[in-house]
């Protein structure tokens, strides 16, 4: 027996006893949600781009990247909710939306969102309003995963685009390996030249069959090559120019609205410190998200406060407007609810 057996008996049993422990736990496996939201869509397994224990997202199309700005528009998603415990939360059971990400600041705007009662966008529909502005979802958010997919052969497509290449180049012959240059042909070998083919054009036509000779005799020499003469240049190289890609203007910094996709499709995260709270807008200001909350004067109750957050997203900072105070999270789902019925923004993080 092999030494490396003992060890790959004890890596089999323990994924077999997590798997017993998922059944017997009622979670479902990532293999099980792929199959079930393939099952009710008929979109492949490479679609889905995020699978979460709630909801999976896969991407149907996008546009190509914007040579000038690098921004990817249309982006079409589609949303299928995994268990009936979370379409009971939600309120529907599958979601289409189209969204436009900007890969250089890792940013998404919400421009449509559809909601369906049934599975595979079946049922009864209602139309959500976007918030139409540009925000930074959440490390663990749905949106973050989209952009990791779609953002990722987009940069390479904008980057052989800037240098003159090809985005798809043709595929490399079996067996010549790629980047390897054609080999240069060998020289043909020396044509045997038929005497009776050279000779001249009034040449009066034999009277009796004549043979043909072939010509033994060696070529002419060729005259001598002129010698090759390479100019070393010693100057040193100049460094390349950096490669810089044209973005379009930002607008300044304003207060915008949660993300409406984040809204609809993201789980319930807790925060850092372990309160409850619910995020109604976040902005690239603190007095953009200080703006967002001046709409709540006078309609908190039962000691509930509001204030401004801020955190780091992928390295920026921004602001989020949230509300603290709440017993329970069924408390913040319930406030959120109240706020959803009116067509405004939030969800419990």
């Amino acid at each position: 027996m092999s030494i490396l057996e003992p060890r790959r008996s004890r890596v089999l049993a323990l994924a077999c006893a997590a798997v017993a422990l998922s059944a017997a736990s009622g979670v479902p496996t990532h293999e099980e949600l792929i199959n079930r939201v393939t099952g009710w869509t008929g979109l492949g397994r490479g679609a889905f781009v995020s699978v979460k224990p709630d909801m999976a997202v896969a991407v149907v199309r996008h546009d190509g990247p914007e040579r000038a700005s690098g921004l990817i528009r249309n982006v079409e998603l589609r949303g299928e909710v995994t268990n009936e415990a979370a379409a009971r939360e939600f309120g529907y059971r599958s979601v289409r939306s189209q969204v436009d990400l900007d890969c250089a600041t890792r940013r998404d705007r919400v421009v449509r969102i559809d909601l369906y009662a049934e599975h595979n966008l079946g049922g009864r529909s209602q139309t959500r309003r976007p918030p139409g502005g540009w925000a930074h979802p959440s490390p663990d958010a749905y949106l973050s995963d989209v952009l990791d997919a779609v953002c990722a052969p987009a940069s390479a497509s904008l980057r052989l685009a800037a240098a003159g290449e090809p985005a798809d180049p043709q595929p490399t012959a079996p067996g010549t390996g790629a980047g390897l240059r054609e080999a240069p042909q060998k020289p043909s070998p020396p044509a045997i030249v038929r005497v009776a083919d050279r000779a001249p054009a009034n040449r009066p036509p034999p009277s009796s069959p004549v043979q043909e000779v072939i010509s033994t005799a060696p070529a002419p020499p060729k005259p001598p090559a002129a010698p090759i003469v390479r100019v070393v240049d010693d100057s040193p190289a100049k460094p390349p120019r950096p490669l810089v890609l044209k973005t379009a203007a930002r607008a300044p910094p304003k207060a915008v609205s949660a993300p409406m996709l984040a809204l609809a499709l993201g789980p319930a995260v807790p925060a850092s410190d372990g309160a409850v709270v619910a995020q109604i807008a976040a902005s690239e200001s603190a007095a953009g998200a200080s703006q967002a909350l001046g709409g709540l004067k006078g309609r908190l109750t039962g000691g509930l406060t509001a204030r401004v957050a801020p955190a780091t997203v992928n390295g920026r900072q921004v602001y989020r407007a949230v509300v603290e105070g709440f017993s329970t999270r069924a408390d913040a789902r319930a406030f959120c609810s109240s706020r959803l019925k009116l067509g405004e923004d939030c969800f419990v993080r």
